[in-house]
């Protein structure tokens, strides 16, 4: 199923799976959102007064980065917004913690600031770090982590602050990042072409997936806890086993380009947002393999 997007390039998607909604951004200063089950258009959610450079989707309400170092909090029960200034440059990544009780905001400039939700209390945690922040991202502990404008992945204490590693992720700046539904795993995409899956505990890289012609723009893990996909700048996305390194699928996105990635209404869907301003449900049809190596879709019985 195909939605149109919000009138120019998916850039940012945030949803919510269980309520099967997705928020949509191009790039201007409004967000929009649609039920990806409906072939309804989207409407418009909220509008900012600075570009929009991120969002989040959290239990209760949406997240909104801008260019002017604010975000904007928009409940979804009641409507009311409420604007939180947390930095001096663009904020580039937003994160909910897992109780949703913390907002998790990664800034242009390689701030690093916690926002409390309910009274909008600020604690900074780090700055000027990576070049800047590219994606953050919650494990179920209360840690966190920052991929980097520099291809560095960086593992924080969420209570003291501290960083407790650094790893050399990439040679070139970090374009996504994604953990685990069990906060255990990590998939990271670089320009560098490479979509890597990392070990939160240890920080050991698991898999490398190479061999693509074209930068890495968006990763995604599933539910399954075995597939990655990837999404790049040819047009082109890519479903992996990472425990293999296998590449199981490819497919023609259709649209000038990958934007964006998003976790789809069930499990075994994902939503892509692309260049041509398009948002795209997926559904992928897995096929068991025999000892004899036949695909269970050409077996008979």
């Amino acid at each position: 199923m195909t939605h149109a997007g919000a009138g120019g390039p998916a850039v940012l998607l945030a949803s919510l799976p269980a309520r099967k909604l997705l928020f949509s951004a191009a790039p201007g200063m409004k967000v929009h959102v649609c039920n990806v089950t409906e072939k309804k258009p989207g409407v418009l959610f909220v509008e900012t007064g600075s570009r929009v450079t991120a969002l989040a989707a959290g239990s209760s309400s949406l997240a909104v980065g801008q260019e002017n170092g604010a975000v904007l909090f928009r409940s979804f029960k009641s409507g009311t917004e409420n604007t939180v200034p947390v930095g001096k440059s663009a904020v580039q990544a937003l994160a909910f913690s897992t109780d949703g009780r913390q907002l998790l905001a990664g800034l242009a400039d390689g701030g690093i600031v916690l926002v409390e939700t309910a009274g909008g209390k600020l604690r900074k945690i780090a700055s000027g770090v990576g070049g800047g922040i590219r994606v953050v991202g919650w494990a179920k502990d209360f840690s966190f982590a920052v991929a980097c404008e520099d291809g560095s992945l960086r593992f924080y204490n969420g209570k003291s602050g501290e960083c407790q590693r650094e790893i050399a992720a990439h040679a070139l700046p970090t374009a996504s990042m994604w953990v685990s539904g069990d906060g255990t795993k990590i998939a990271t995409g670089s320009a560098d072409r490479l979509v890597r899956v990392w070990d939160w505990m240890t920080g050991r890289c698991l898999q490398t997936m190479e061999g693509h012609e074209d930068a890495v723009t968006s990763v995604l893990l599933l539910e399954d806890g075995q597939t990655v996909v990837a999404g790049f700048e040819d047009d082109i996305i890519k479903l992996w086993n990472w425990q293999t390194g296998k590449c199981t699928q490819i497919l023609d996105a259709r649209g000038d380009g990958v934007r964006s990635l998003a976790p789809g209404p069930k499990p075994h869907t994902f939503l892509s947002g692309r260049q041509d301003g398009a948002i795209v449900l997926w559904t992928i049809i897995y096929y068991l393999e025999f000892e004899d190596g036949m695909p269970s879709a050409l077996r008979s019985y």
